[in-house]
């Protein structure tokens, strides 16, 4: 996964009016301004509304993988990448759920949509406190992972980070039903 795919997902998604953001490796490395190091996959964060809508763009594109109805779509082709979907409800916590964890962020936190710039290229990140909050978390964290959120946190509003929940839950994938996009 490489910053020239990452371009032609964000052309993609702007180009059918998606509201998304980064998190995940790709978000710590923009929210740097530098990529510092290969990435497997592209992990995004949409709105509950757009799901249906999302996967037929996918799907009318050529894309192809898995979906846990309703919470994510997994995509394995042309690339790997995790579409998570936030509940866009009028309640003070926004609750988006995976296969591995479930994160509750104050309505505040996602706002407005927050850039980062990547090689002259702006690139939504959402909020930073919640890319710092789930770096480290998911399966396929990194140790040096820890060097860029030391980096950032600076940036951060500590009074967010720390109304940020989540939890991870148990997953066992063959309890998992999965259908084919």
């Amino acid at each position: 996964m490489d910053l020239a795919t990452v371009l032609s997902v964000h052309r993609l998604l702007t180009d059918h009016s998606f509201q998304y953001l980064i998190y995940g490796g790709w978000g710590l490395d923009i929210i740097c301004g530098e990529q510092s190091r290969p990435h497997g996959d592209l992990d995004l964060f949409f709105w509950h509304r757009d799901y249906r809508r999302l996967r037929s763009v996918l799907a009318a594109h050529g894309f192809t993988g898995y979906e846990l109805a309703g919470r994510q779509l997994v995509v394995k082709a042309p690339f790997r990448a995790d579409m998570v979907f936030l509940d866009d409800s009028r309640a003070e916590q926004i609750v988006g759920m995976t296969s591995v964890f479930e994160v509750r962020v104050p309505r505040r936190g996602l706002r407005d949509w927050t850039y980062g710039v990547v090689e002259g290229h702006a690139l939504p990140v959402g909020c930073v406190e919640l890319v710092v909050r789930l770096s480290g978390h998911s399966p396929n964290s990194r140790p040096s992972d820890q060097a860029l959120l030391d980096q950032i946190m600076a940036r951060c509003d500590r009074r967010l980070l720390a109304e940020i929940e989540h939890r991870k839950l148990p997953y066992d994938d063959e309890n998992v039903a999965w259908t084919a996009c």
